[in-house]
């Protein structure tokens, strides 16, 4: 086998155009697929990094009926599931955020997460230095403790074993730092105990839920287990409970859900290619075979059987393959660097994608399977020549009954690059269809960041609302700046808020299954006008509403019509303090457009807008709307500007919201651009594959062309012919494609918006666009063959 592998390699030697055309089709393809994986294995295959990750659950509560598939936990449920389940070894309740640490130079904002005691056992990590959460850390009133990361005490403290014990300033409030934890795994910087009194406000959704199986617990049992208390809970509290119960799902699955089928699908397309470019090289494999039929005779005739003359063509597939998967493998480190970086925005677990040991083996075996893929069929059609008929043709090559394989595998190739086509070309409509989605309002020219108030220096309302109004004034009074305002969430931020609410003069439901509900949003006076969102009816947020003024709030159109159906919604009162006697009242004051602030592809929700005056939250961000500069230029002064008002305020997350909207698209994008990327490849490869096959029928009938054109056939008559055996197989390939294409919709369904997956506009340009390349593919060899002499056709014999 050796002796047949150097063998090869000389032969391959030789021949360096078809050696080279051969290695890089095949590392196209093998670089492409062993990228993939490597994405693949990074994101769905391995493990998360937490011991015994998959006994790793998140728990929710859930209210279908009320639009809740999955939500968050209330503080008396999560204590009750905590003291009645027995599936879990540990339960905890998490509450992500940041807090402002002030202890520096300068304030800096860390990434923290109120979390109860068991988190850190829920994720199977103990602390390097001094101990965990606690019960008694849990309870209301207990004093303030945190404990830090290992990255954080190493980079901000020098990794000071006294650092255990002594106080850190957290959103202003001194907080005892009990330990160290490992983070090499975790996105946070500080854990911290609840703020909230868990005991309190059954009705009130905060906390999020995870838990560690107990050893023999199942899934489904821990499911079954969280429904049955949860319906209990509903039982026993139906004013707040009711309607309500409960699931849960391994962590893996919800980091990577939401990605899983996508790159699952993505990893079917370059495997696609991969057939392609494996087609190709099988092509010109059967090419070169053909020339060399004469030696394949005489080796045969001198003794070869027929399985030697099997391994020595197999040796060549295998140098090629091999040699192709050493390309690919440098191709595929290349293209996982790109992707690890066009991907950070678009899926998860991106610090997972290398090429491990696993991938580079995943690489060699792809070689090797490719080599069988295109090298068996031309090794075994070569090794049984008809020793008479070859040697007597002097070695021209196989005769014109054998082309139907070369046909085939074009047909093939063909077929499969329409399918990739349409694939692509329904991912980039559902892509252009979601970015001109119209969010209601107008982010041109609009800058934004966000900020975080520390608590204890800002406790009482009249301190924030005069700090939001001093930063609106001075941010709009900014050189370039037509207007500012404060808004809370900021939208496209991922942050969303729901809260039931009641209507003046309505009777109370018996339960909060019945109770309005709608989304919130904070706003200053000039969010509406800084946005552009266009007044319906009444008016908007005026520097008159104040702290002290009656309080109002406006609806979206969406609102309106849903809790005032048939009246005006203007001069009515809600509150979102429930049947409380000293409830606040909200007059409504104005109607303003829809709009989307969570996701480009959500269906409009009820949305109600507060005076950020009025009833000021701790956080939220600057909207400010340029007037004939660069919106981004903002952001400088403004980092001036908030450190002249509040040093301990530092800005975060600052980017336009035209990158806001942008980056809301980002897997789509991604999986449009990669897709998109896989029909190209296969679409060259397709077109090349026909070109060759084409070149060399031509190569093989000079001698006809000769005698036809002699016998009185003009250029055209021979153009004509050529191509239209060239389009034949295209043809059919696009036919058959098509079909497949049609068939196989429903694997993207899932991944379009508002697009059909049988849309009539990629279904026709796709084969369209590969019948013009495969005819420009055609036209080359038939311009060849037309311009062939009789006389040197006839002198060619």
């Amino acid at each position: 086998m050796l002796n047949d592998l150097r063998l090869a390699f000389r032969k391959l030697r030789r021949t360096p155009v078809f050696t080279l055309t051969c290695l890089v089709t095949l590392a196209l393809g093998i670089g492409a697929t062993t990228a993939l994986f490597s994405v693949i294995r990074g994101v769905l295959l391995a493990p998360l990094p937490f011991p015994e990750s998959d006994n790793i659950m998140v728990v929710w509560e859930a209210n279908p009926e009320r639009g809740f598939p999955r939500f968050s936990f209330s503080g008396p449920n999560y204590l009750d599931l905590a003291e009645q389940s027995r599936s879990f070894t540990a339960l905890a309740a998490q509450d992500q955020g940041e807090v402002i640490y002030t202890g520096g130079e300068e304030a800096q904002r860390l990434q923290a997460s109120e979390v109860t005691h068991q988190y850190l056992q829920v994720m199977g990590l103990s602390p390097l230095l001094g101990r965990d959460l606690v019960a008694a850390d849990d309870q209301a009133g207990a004093p303030r403790v945190a404990i830090v990361s290992e990255s954080l005490w190493k980079g901000q403290f020098g990794a000071d074993p006294d650092l255990v014990g002594r106080s850190l300033t957290l959103n202003g409030e001194p907080h005892t730092v009990v330990g160290i934890f490992p983070n090499s795994v975790l996105q946070e910087e500080v854990f911290i105990n609840p703020t909230r009194d868990l005991t309190e406000s059954r009705g009130a959704h905060y906390f999020s839920v995870r838990g560690r199986l107990a050893p023999g617990a199942t899934v489904e049992q821990a499911q079954a287990e969280v429904a049955g208390i949860l319906e209990g809970l509903a039982v026993a509290y139906p004013e707040t409970n009711d309607g309500w119960t409960g699931g849960l799902a391994p962590l893996k699955e919800m980091v990577v859900g939401n990605v899983r089928g996508s790159l699952w699908l993505l990893f079917g397309a370059v495997f696609l290619v991969l057939l392609i470019a494996c087609g190709n090289v099988a092509n010109l494999l059967l090419t070169r075979l053909a020339h060399r039929e004469r030696e394949v005779a005489v080796r045969s005739a001198l003794g070869a059987g027929r399985r030697r003359i099997l391994r020595l063509l197999l040796a060549e597939s295998v140098v090629l393959s091999l040699l192709g998967g050493l390309l690919g493998a440098a191709l595929a480190w290349v293209a996982v660097r790109v992707l690890s970086s066009a991907a950070s925005e678009a899926i998860p677990r991106v610090e997972q994608i290398t090429l491990s040991p696993q991938v580079l083996l995943f690489a060699v075996l792809l070689s090797l399977l490719t080599s069988l893929i295109f090298g068996l069929l031309p090794a075994w059609r070569a090794s049984r020549p008809n020793l008479a008929t070859t040697i007597k043709e002097g070695g021209r090559g196989e005769t014109s009954g054998k082309g139907w394989l070369r046909g085939g595998l074009v047909l093939a190739e063909v077929a499969l690059a329409v399918l990739l086509l349409a694939g692509a070309g329904l991912l980039f409509r559902s892509l252009t269809t979601l970015m001109a989605v119209n969010p209601g309002f107008d982010p041109a020219q609009v800058a934004s960041y966000q900020i975080t108030l520390p608590e204890a220096s800002y406790q009482d309302a009249a301190a924030r609302s005069r700090l939001f109004e001093q930063l609106v004034d001075a941010t709009a009074a900014l050189p370039g700046a037509d207007s500012a305002a404060f808004v809370s969430p900021l939208p496209f931020t991922g942050l969303r808020f729901m809260l039931l609410f009641a209507i003046e003069g309505r009777p109370l439901p018996e339960t909060q299954q019945q109770m309005p509900v709608a989304h919130i949003q904070s706003a200053t006076p000039g969010y509406f006008e800084t946005l552009r969102i266009a007044l319906r009816s009444g008016r908007t947020f005026q520097p008159s509403d104040t702290l002290d003024a009656p309080q109002v709030a406006v609806l979206n159109q969406t609102a309106a019509r849903q809790y005032f159906p048939d009246e005006d919604p203007l001069g009515q009162r809600i509150s979102f303090d429930g049947p409380a006697p000293d409830a606040e009242w909200l007059e409504i004051v104005g109607v303003v457009d829809d709009t989307l602030s969570g996701d480009l592809s959500e269906e409009v929700a009820a949305l109600v807008y507060w005076n950020a005056l009025q009833r000021p939250v701790p956080f939220g961000g600057l909207v400010v709307r340029s007037e004939g500069i660069e919106a981004n230029t903002f952001f400088g002064p403004s980092r001036e500007l908030l450190a002249n008002l509040d040093p301990n305020l530092p800005m975060y997350d600052l980017a336009t919201m035209e990158r806001r909207l942008a980056d809301n698209a980002a897997q789509p994008r991604f999986n449009a651009s990669l897709l998109g990327l896989f029909a190209a490849l296969a679409l060259i490869l397709a077109a090349v594959g026909v070109y060759g096959v084409l070149s060399y029928t031509v190569s093989q009938r000079v001698q006809e062309i000769g005698v036809r054109m002699a016998l009185g056939a003009g250029r055209g008559q021979i153009l004509k012919q050529v191509i239209k055996q060239g389009m034949v197989p295209v043809g059919l390939g696009i036919a058959f494609g098509t079909l497949l294409a049609l068939l196989s919709g429903k694997a993207v369904e899932s991944l379009l918006f508002n697009v059909s997956a049988q849309d009539p506009l990629s279904l026709i340009l796709a084969p369209a666009a590969l019948a013009l390349v495969a005819l420009l593919a055609c036209w080359l060899p038939a311009l060849r063959a037309a311009a062939i002499a009789p006389t040197e056709a006839l002198r060619h014999e």
